[in-house]
């Protein structure tokens, strides 16, 4: 004798509560990605802190004293022997792909600053400057984030 089976109560997943699954997932997947996207953005802005803080001890070792340079992109070619040195220009350069935009410098009577806009600054629109006189920190910028050749 066969046994008859009923296929009106089959166990399973329906169709909608398979969905309302994959849409939790779905929501949880973008609160983390976005999370991940801001701790990048941090890290980026540690890494361009410390490796600007870096050319004021670089600075510090140099006997030589930069010349005059007009506010703008660094020089990182040319005569001036301070944003020529060749362990200057590589923190610089480190400091621009970091922020993915230009350094920008001035130079004047032997004093110099540098700023690089942060990617998640926490003021709107902030540089990170440091200059001649040891001065490190984010400054909300008005023209380059420095005021003659010293940070803001």
């Amino acid at each position: 004798m066969g046994m008859k089976y009923n296929l009106k109560y089959t166990t399973g997943f329906t169709l909608i509560e398979l969905l309302v699954v994959i849409s939790i997932i779905s929501l949880l997947s973008t609160v983390v990605i976005s999370a991940m996207s801001s701790a990048r953005n941090k890290g980026g802005d540690a890494a361009i802190k410390s490796t600007l803080n870096n050319i004021i001890t670089q600075s510090l070792t140099l006997t030589i004293l930069p010349g005059t340079v007009t506010a703008g992109a660094c020089p990182l070619s040319g005569s001036d022997p301070f944003f020529t040195d060749s362990t200057v220009v590589r923190q610089i350069q480190s400091a621009q792909n970091l922020a993915k935009t230009t350094a920008n410098c001035v130079a004047s009577g032997g004093n110099w600053a540098i700023s690089v806009p942060l990617n998640n600054p926490q003021n709107t629109g902030g540089v990170w400057c440091v200059d001649s006189d040891g001065h490190r920190g984010e400054n909300t910028p008005t023209g380059y984030g420095f005021t003659g050749s010293a940070c803001n």
